[in-house]
């Protein structure tokens, strides 16, 4: 049971960081363009772009905010549904 919890904290970070990647991408960001105007290291910014830690909620409520998203448009973030709208 420990082992599927687990599994889904990574699929989840995962998830986020590749929503976050798109986002930056797509924003017309690099990582390092979009770590100065977040004022973090651009290693911080990249870890959560691999999923290999994720955002506290302030921040990622600030990075959602940079992107011009709402948290839940950047939770959900796909290119499809962003350019449609």
């Amino acid at each position: 049971m420990m082992e599927n919890n687990l599994f889904q904290v990574n699929n989840y970070k995962k998830l986020i960081g590749i929503n976050i990647k798109r986002a930056i991408e797509d924003k017309g960001y690099t990582q390092t363009s979009f770590a100065k105007e977040m004022d973090m290291p651009t290693s911080q910014i990249n870890r959560y772009c691999l999923g290999k830690t994720s955002p506290s909620s302030e921040i990622f409520n600030n990075i959602a905010k940079q992107l011009d998203l709402s948290t839940a448009g950047l939770l959900y973030y796909t290119k499809n549904v962003d350019r449609a709208g």
